[in-house]
């Protein structure tokens, strides 16, 4: 069990009800809690949600992407290697 999951356990918080009030996909949230890495936004937005929901900050790891998903490069089609 990660610190994060621990810590939605000890204070009775569901991730459905954490990804509703975080404004995130119930996913980000399941990810968050199996110590997959989310967005440093999503990221953000959770350690927000937790502040409202308990009135404490969570100061626990939290794993985020090193870049921001809307920032990764990506190659237009055009540019995409043609196989014969």
């Amino acid at each position: 069990m990660s610190p994060f999951e621990q810590y939605l356990n000890d204070h009775n918080i569901e991730p459905l009800r954490l990804s509703i009030e975080a404004g995130v996909r119930y996913l980000t949230v399941y990810n968050a809690t199996k110590g997959k890495p989310v967005s440093e936004e999503h990221a953000r937005k959770i350690r927000i949600a937790l502040y409202r929901l308990t009135g404490e900050v969570y100061t626990g790891p939290l794993p985020t992407l090193g870049q921001a998903v809307d920032q990764i490069p990506t190659l237009p089609i055009r540019k995409l290697p043609r196989f014969s």
